[in-house]
């Protein structure tokens, strides 16, 4: 079922002329009323150490950094309101790869629209994107009860381009969550 009402929002900033796109769109597009699924290919499965755990989050780990360090190290930057009402969130994320050297190391940016807390049981959205394996509980994508997806040109889950290069062209994109 369509929503009654939704924006669409189309930007370009400063002289940029590339914009970032899905690479799959270089080989058509969805025909009208239609919505791209992503097929999960055999390399996925290969990325995953079983079938049973693809699309599980591993065990949780000890890192060797520090020896008085017996936790896992999870760095992060983020802003947070408390006590207020909102209609959504707007955000410009920077699209690049990250070196990841290990299977237990993911990078990600995204934006997260949340209710609730941490220890009291947390309902969250969020969008964005990520390198490798940031896997849990919950739901993703289309799998999401109550979620609908009404675009044809973004496909959940497919790999996005051009990515940034440090020293060259930057490219990001708007992402935006709101209540309709």
């Amino acid at each position: 079922m369509r929503p009654k009402s939704y924006s669409v929002r189309d930007q370009t900033r400063g002289n940029k002329t590339d914009t970032i796109h899905q690479l799959w769109r270089t080989k058509g597009e969805c025909p009208e009323n239609t919505i791209p699924i992503r097929r999960t290919t055999r390399d996925d499965l290969l990325r995953s150490d079983s079938i049973e755990n693809y699309g599980r989050k591993s065990p949780p780990t000890i890192y060797d950094l520090d020896s008085n360090r017996t936790e896992e190290v999870h760095e992060h930057a983020y802003a947070h309101v408390d006590y207020a009402e909102f209609q959504g969130s707007r955000s410009r994320i920077s699209l690049w790869k990250p070196n990841v050297l290990s299977t237990r190391e993911f990078s990600l940016a995204q934006t997260w629209v949340i209710n609730g807390h941490w220890d009291t049981g947390l309902n969250s959205l969020e969008s964005g994107w990520q390198n490798d394996s940031y896997r849990g509980t919950g739901c993703y994508n289309l799998l999401c009860p109550g979620f609908v997806q009404v675009d044809r040109d973004i496909s959940l889950g497919a790999a996005l381009s051009p990515i940034s290069t440090y020293n060259g062209d930057q490219y990001d994109f708007e992402l935006t969550i709101e209540k309709v």
